[in-house]
């Protein structure tokens, strides 16, 4: 057995190169807004997406000071992210595997579900903090593994966390909590210091720079808890528990170790892991049946920084369940379960180069491929922000003014005009407007849209579309139709300018 199991993580790693490989090429469109919040402040020492307007975008603010010094030490910065990346998720993976290195087949298992996991190969790749998180959380569980937790590095890791991403602390504060059961007073006060540290240095510098503690993605894109959203992300999270596969790693373990153990036994040594258990339950299926299929989230990206942790937890019980077979017994049943691992992830790595980006049954790109999408969405966002640099210089006052450019996407296409003013609805959001991109079209020299995928012609612009003049246009398909992107050129845009900060007046104009 532990000879399968050890040429088995030999091979998952192996696989795993593969798979870095294979989803390279794929950049997620909203790495390029981190992107440039980072050439903002190495270049102009401001962090923000528009200069002037101090507008925090950031949902990990850690992920923006790691690019500002790659922006700063490299001339491709995205490539660099790109190494990074693989840095994190290598070291996630010895993590995760060192952890379980006293029995072969739990860190078989461990490796089945992370190392060959299409998904998390794909966040490794894809541009944004994922891997990143990935690796702090996974060092964060394997600080509070063992008793005694190690409580005080911990909550440091809990606090970079939270710059990685908010959320975490749905994760992170529960499982310091139960660890820090039965100890004396002074440990919960050192403890609660060292983990709101950093969350406190950010929120204050977010408070003072941009107004407001939180990104304006939490007023945007906030949870929904309306019984539609609710069914869909729960499908959702379905979802991700069958394909990432660990209803079959801890079906398996929950299964063999009530048969063989007792349910009393079983409890026990799921009590043991306890804070960590909670910590799941609220960052992944509460948080996840509120936010699982918000924009961006495609391809269980919500989920995929606590995978190594499920996995770990997982392949434990299947281990313990395993060890109570006898030899013959444990053999086949173990090769069985990695077996259908690896088939799983192989067949899902080829739907999500190939077809789907979100394989699942809900939420954004279920028909386009990562192939697909660096192919056709990316070079087109490219080819609009071309037409407009090329279109600017020759309007009157383009020498005395930035253009300002109204789109529904503010990665790629913004980072390719760095000086235009970008009106969208993450960067452009004020408090007293909300978003609104109809009001915003009336700012606008450029007009950035695509229909039908976002609505008619008509139904986006404020005014009859005869009266704009269309600089570029191309019709490709996307994610299951064809669609038709656009820039088009406003001959009379209004004056006003928005408020430099998220709290000031809203001025937009009315249609």
């Amino acid at each position: 057995m532990n000879g399968f199991a050890r040429a088995y993580s030999a091979l998952a790693i192996g696989a795993a190169a593969s798979l870095l490989v294979l989803y390279y090429p794929f950049t997620a469109e909203d790495a390029w807004i981190v992107l440039r919040y980072a050439r903002n402040a190495a270049e102009h020492g401001e962090l923000t997406f528009n200069r002037g307007e101090f507008i925090n975008a950031l949902t990990s603010p850690l992920d923006a000071l790691i690019r500002i010094v790659l922006h700063k030490a490299t001339a491709d910065p995205l490539t660099a992210h790109k190494g990074m990346a693989v840095l994190y998720s290598a070291g996630t993976l010895v993590l995760g595997a060192a952890k379980l290195r006293r029995g072969p087949a739990g860190q078989a298992a461990y490796l089945g579900l992370v190392a060959l996991s299409a998904p998390f190969a794909l966040w490794t790749m894809g541009g944004l903090e994922t891997p990143m998180l990935a690796l702090i959380v996974t060092a964060f569980a394997v600080l509070l593994w063992d008793a005694p937790p190690r409580l005080l590095p911990a909550a440091a890791l809990a606090g970079l966390a939270f710059l990685a991403r908010h959320d975490s602390v749905l994760f992170t504060g529960p499982a310091l909590l139960w660890a820090a059961v039965g100890r004396p007073l002074r440990d919960w006060i050192t403890t609660g210091v060292c983990a709101a540290a950093l969350p406190l240095a950010w929120m204050g510098f977010a408070l003072a720079y941009y107004h407001d503690i939180f990104p304006t993605s939490l007023h945007i894109k906030a949870p929904g808890a309306d019984p539609v959203s609710l069914g869909w992300n729960l499908v959702y999270l379905g979802d991700f528990g069958l394909q990432s596969g660990l209803a079959v790693v801890l079906g398996g373990g929950l299964v063999l170790g009530i048969a063989l153990a007792g349910s009393k036994s079983l409890w026990a040594a799921i009590t043991a892991r306890g804070g960590l258990w909670l910590g799941l339950v609220l960052a992944v299926i509460v948080y996840g049946l509120l936010a699982a299929t918000v924009h961006m989230m495609f391809g269980f990206r919500l989920f995929l920084p606590y995978l190594p942790v499920l996995a770990l937890l997982g392949a434990e019980l299947l281990a313990r369940g395993i060890t109570l077979v006898d030899a013959a017994r444990a053999r086949p049943l173990a090769i069985g379960v990695l077996a259908l691992l690896a088939a799983q992830q192989a067949v899902l790595a080829l739907t999500i180069e190939r077809f789907a980006l979100n394989p699942s049954r809900v939420g954004e790109y279920q028909y386009i491929g990562a192939a697909a999408y660096e192919r056709n969405f990316i070079p087109t966002l490219a080819e609009a922000a071309a037409a407009i640099a090329a279109d600017w210089p020759r309007r009157p006052g383009a020498t005395t003014r930035r253009p300002r450019v109204l789109t529904f996407a503010a990665g790629r296409l913004p980072w390719d005009l760095p000086d235009a003013d970008i009106l969208e609805d993450l960067v452009a959001y004020r408090h007293a407007c909300g978003p609104d991109r109809r009001r915003l079209a009336l700012l606008a020299d450029y007009i950035h849209l695509v229909t039908p995928w976002s609505g008619s012609l008509a139904a986006q612009l404020p005014r009859p579309p005869a009266g704009y003049d269309v600089v570029w246009q191309r019709t490709t398909e996307f994610d299951g139709g064809d669609q038709t992107w656009m820039v088009l050129f406003n001959p009379a845009p209004d004056a006003v300018r928005l408020p430099a900060y998220v709290d000031g007046p809203c001025r937009l104009p009315e249609p």
